[in-house]
């Protein structure tokens, strides 16, 4: 594949690629070049053919039938533009950016046509998908859990340990409900932020043994209602009696209920506030010692 590159093609600069502090070259690659680190660190625009690229769906999402089915429905090939992919040790091209429109035109039959895109040469999977990250940071983005899944790959602290978190209770991110599966992953950044790794590992562990491993056990109310209480109580929670209570309820859904009808009757800001309300009068029952305070954990 590496034969039929142009490498006669225009050297262009990028400013991802300064942020990402991939230098940059501001000349062509040698055309006595034999080998892919030798053209390490450069990128060119070039022709390559749209069935010679790849999407890597390890940090990559997955195309969107409705985004893909737009474009075919749509097609300007004007409107292409250029599609930013890395070239592999292994003569694979990977798109990092692009993989709606690569895949419409396969959807339409033109595998075999030559589209334009900036290649880069010399990333490794990790830089491809920090790329990935950075390009889709200020514009329309994917879907958080794509966003994550990206980061995951490119070694990002926070990512890398709510990921591990999830691993260990048996989860993964998903962007569709099921089983085994989160989608409030937006939430448990802002936990993870606010209160840090332990807590987050506390509230999923709590709503994964009140209320079991579908999605809709880990909502955004019920993350932040579980999490609030846990870090204004660390020292004195008893977490089977927390879970007991909270598996009383059923479900998030049914919890969620309760605390929407506590909400509007004492005008808190957010559902959450009633669902913690619910929750720490529920615990208190009949519980003489280490009693929490409603007011300590919603200030």
């Amino acid at each position: 594949m590496t034969k039929e590159l142009n490498f006669d093609a225009e050297i262009l600069t990028s400013e991802i690629m300064q942020k990402l502090n991939i230098p940059i070259v501001t000349r062509k690659p040698s055309k006595k070049a034999k080998t892919i680190h030798e053209m390490s660190e450069s990128k060119l625009i070039t022709n390559v053919k749209v069935e010679d690229l790849i999407i890597d769906l390890s940090y990559q999402r997955s195309p969107s039938r409705d985004k893909v089915g737009k474009i075919v429905r749509e097609f300007d090939p004007n409107a292409l533009g250029v599609i930013i992919c890395s070239m592999r040790e292994n003569g694979v091209v990977a798109v990092i950016d692009g993989g709606h429109r690569v895949s419409a035109l396969n959807v339409m039959g033109l595998g075999n046509t030559d589209i334009r895109c900036l290649v880069f040469f010399g990333l490794n999977i990790q830089q491809e998908a920090e790329m990935f990250s950075v390009l889709n940071d200020n514009r329309t983005k994917p879907k958080t859990q794509d966003i994550f899944k990206s980061k995951v790959v490119a070694k990002d602290k926070e990512a890398v340990e709510i990921n591990s978190v999830l691993n260990k209770y048996g989860l993964k991110v998903g962007n569709a409900p099921g089983m085994n599966t989160v989608r409030a992953i937006g939430t448990l950044g802002t936990i993870y932020k606010k209160y840090g790794l332990q807590v987050v590992d506390e509230t999923i562990k709590t709503l994964t043994s009140a209320f079991g491993t579908h999605s809709t056990s880990y909502t955004d109310e019920a993350l932040h209602s579980v999490s609030q209480f846990i870090s204004a109580n660390k020292s004195k929670i008893n977490y089977k009696r927390l879970t007991d209570v909270l598996a009383s309820y059923g479900n998030a859904s049914l919890w969620y209920g309760k605390g929407s009808l506590i909400a509007k009757q004492a005008n808190f800001n957010k559902v959450y506030h009633g669902m913690i309300f619910v929750l720490v009068n529920d615990y208190n029952k009949r519980l003489k010692n280490n009693r929490v305070d409603f007011a300590k954990i919603v200030k």
